[in-house]
């Protein structure tokens, strides 16, 4: 859809208090247009595009409109992020202007405009604003949802509380190995390295996302496999485990995995809500009877641009709305690239209230160690998060039983952090 022109009466597109008819989404923009019509040029874009049709009369539509609600001026960049689209009108054509300003933009979406349709919404808020000509940067950052919009959500089924009332653990972070190698081993070698793992005090081993029906593994063995493994480990060490089991594929052929793994004993399922979509994990939602644990697979190709696509935190966001129990977050010292600021937002998009919602576990990945773990508590300011670890485990000299037995020091460490939600 093109809205050809971005002028026209802008007092259409102007709303100063949305109600709860609305649902308002938050941008980064950077324009060589008045960030104002680069606004409202958005709001047109994703709702009516143009109201008026020549030798017609105005449609009665202007109350299906996105509004803008808000526009904050930034300054200006010194160089255009990225080249932008261009077609033969003037939304999409390249601007001659090379003033390049940055904004914050709010835009308020009637909510009757998409309805309960999780896909509806997101083609509403995100869609095609991402090639608009004359934005040379744009990035989704945030939706607020009104309480009547939440109620056709149901959040993650076991979230944080219900998943420590599976493994009896409260008072420390809950520790995870991901399966790996990834590819290449037969199923008697995952369940050999999972059994260590756990034995030496791992909570939850994960088939890996890359970890598929092939020959050397195939799916209804495996999981009869690694479930019986765990089971023998819960009987020797007397304390429970989770098996996740990866269901990732192709939609329908997901279900069909999902069914199976439910049937042979699986503690968990493993998706990837970038990759199969939202709709998809809501319809998994509507069905499960074990926890879900979305997988990052595909979020960076959207997220990675710091002025582009669709904000990390965000993302978490609608997985969480969506159903998911773990939700894997960036972290500071996992990933010394990402920004604290980043963390906060993307644990906050995991644990901080929203109305009707369970909190869902953050699963902080990426280089951690036994001898960090009390800074990883204080940094988090909590223990209610998972450590997803593999390589200190597999590099530890002694082995990989030794290698997860050096994670389960004595808890004196975690009283020194608040053993509650922290929002930063």
């Amino acid at each position: 859809m093109s809205s050809e022109s971005l002028d026209g009466n802008l007092n259409h597109f102007k709303l100063d208090k949305p109600n709860a008819e609305y649902l308002v989404a938050s941008y980064y923009i950077e324009t060589t247009v008045d960030p104002f019509k680069a606004a409202v040029g958005i709001a047109k874009e994703q709702s009516g595009a143009n109201w008026k049709i020549v030798g017609d009369e105005e449609r009665h539509i202007k109350e299906y409109a996105a509004k803008v609600v808000e526009v904050t001026v930034l300054g200006t960049s010194d160089r255009e992020e990225l080249s932008t689209y261009s077609l033969k009108n003037e939304v999409y054509s390249k601007s001659v202007s090379r003033e390049i300003k940055k904004a914050n933009v709010k835009i308020a979406y009637p909510i009757k405009n998409f309805g309960s349709s999780f896909v509806n919404m997101l083609n509403a808020v995100a869609g095609e604003p991402h090639r608009l000509g004359y934005l040379s940067a744009i990035k989704v950052m945030d939706i607020e949802f009104p309480d009547g919009y939440l109620n056709n959500l149901q959040g993650p089924q076991f979230g944080v509380s219900g998943i420590r009332k599976k493994l009896g653990v409260y008072e420390r972070p809950i520790f995870c190995r991901s399966g790996r190698p990834a590819v290449g081993l037969k199923t008697e070698e995952m369940a050999k390295i999972a059994y260590q793992v756990l034995t030496g005090g791992f909570d939850i081993y994960k088939d890996d996302e890359l970890t598929c029906d092939t020959q050397l593994s195939e799916f209804s063995g495996r999981i009869e496999t690694m479930v019986s493994m765990k089971n023998k480990v819960e009987d020797e060490t007397g304390e429970k485990k989770i098996y996740v089991a990866n269901i990732i594929d192709d939609n329908e052929k997901s279900m069909e995995y999902y069914d199976i793994a439910l049937g042979a004993g699986a503690d968990a399922v493993l998706v990837a809500p970038a990759l199969q979509g939202y709709s998809f994990l809501r319809q998994l939602r509507k069905k499960a009877k074990i926890p879900i644990f979305a997988h990052n697979s595909y979020t960076d190709v959207a997220t990675r641009h710091p002025k582009f696509g669709i904000e990390y935190s965000l993302m978490i966001k609608l997985s969480r709305l969506c159903g998911s129990d773990f939700q894997i977050v960036p972290t500071e010292f996992g990933a010394k690239t990402t920004p604290i600021e980043a963390d906060n937002l993307s644990t906050n998009a995991c644990l901080s209230p929203i109305p009707g919602i369970q909190p869902c576990i953050p699963v902080l990945a990426g280089g951690k160690v036994p001898q960090e773990l009390n800074s990883y508590c204080q940094r988090f300011g909590s223990v209610d998060f998972m450590l997803i670890i593999a390589t200190s485990v597999d590099n530890h000299p002694k082995g990989l039983y030794e290698g997860a037995k050096a994670f389960r020091i004595p808890g004196i460490y975690l009283k020194k952090a608040a053993n509650s939600f922290a929002f930063a």
